[in-house]
């Protein structure tokens, strides 16, 4: 069973059209996979959300998980959307965020039940506020990941017993994700990259909106495993990445998405 988990706080739309997303799956069986919602306490409406979409889920034969209470952030309410999955696999769908298709998860299903590997990830789909897409292509190689996160936590499925060694640290508020992905990668776990496109998100999320902080955690990820640059490599590198930050200010985003591609692409 896939567990899809989606975070939200005071996105109600967003929610709405998330979960309308997975409830739009075509070509799986209904106990495949499962819908879990962690909401923050929103108080913009997304009570309402949950109580319509409770009903939709119900009469399709989907388990749907939903609670709200206050957290300590996107990181914290994943780490409970994991102690609340029951599937073998844990992936994230974030409120706002899509299935590129409807076909998607009978797709990555049929993946999963052959892959031996602790985490599978695909491509995704940014779309800018004038409606333009842009497939985002992930690496290949995942031991680009000492440096950076070769795919997009939209992209990822995860064993569910990888998440019984690694959780989210809610030290981080931008890059916990690829904290856990690179810790887990120096552990020996394995990776594999399938050529499909998972997911649409909005180029509206809190990463793309705080370069500066999700450059600085980086850093300090880096320091602590060992793997920050030094001397004049070092230098370099720490005066590329304020580049691309201050330039991302004035920027088309998709230049700053091609940026981001071919630094993921080596």
């Amino acid at each position: 069973m896939i567990s899809i988990i989606t975070v939200a706080y005071n996105d109600a739309d967003g929610l709405a059209r998330t979960l309308n997303s997975v409830l739009s799956q075509k070509n799986i069986s209904q106990t495949e996979y499962e819908s879990i919602v962690v909401d923050g306490g929103s108080t913009d409406g997304t009570d309402k959300v949950l109580e319509e979409y409770r009903a939709k889920f119900e009469e399709a034969g989907i388990r749907l998980d939903a609670g709200s209470e206050k957290d300590g952030g996107i990181y914290d309410g994943m780490n409970k959307g994991i102690g609340r999955a029951s599937g073998g696999w844990v992936y994230f769908l974030n409120a706002g965020d899509v299935f590129y298709d409807e076909n998607v998860l009978a797709k990555v299903n049929d993946i999963l039940n052959k892959e031996k590997s602790d985490v599978v990830y695909g491509d995704v789909c940014s779309v800018e506020n004038a409606g333009v897409k842009h497939i985002m292509k992930s690496g290949d190689d995942i031991n680009v990941i000492r440096t950076n996160l070769p795919f997009c936590h939209q992209a990822v499925f995860t064993r569910r017993g990888l998440h019984d060694r690694y959780m989210y640290s809610t030290e981080y508020r931008l890059a916990a994700d690829y904290e856990l992905f690179l810790h887990a990668y120096l552990d020996g776990a394995a990776f594999v990259h399938v050529p499909l496109v998972i997911a649409s998100f909005m180029l509206d999320g809190a990463s793309n909106r705080n370069r500066k902080k999700l450059f600085l955690e980086y850093e300090k990820i880096h320091k602590q495993y060992g793997l920050a640059a030094t001397g004049i490599k070092g230098a370099l590198a720490h005066a590329w990445g304020l580049f691309k930050i201050n330039a991302a200010n004035v920027m088309p985003q998709r230049l700053v998405y091609w940026i981001m591609e071919k630094r993921i692409n080596g």
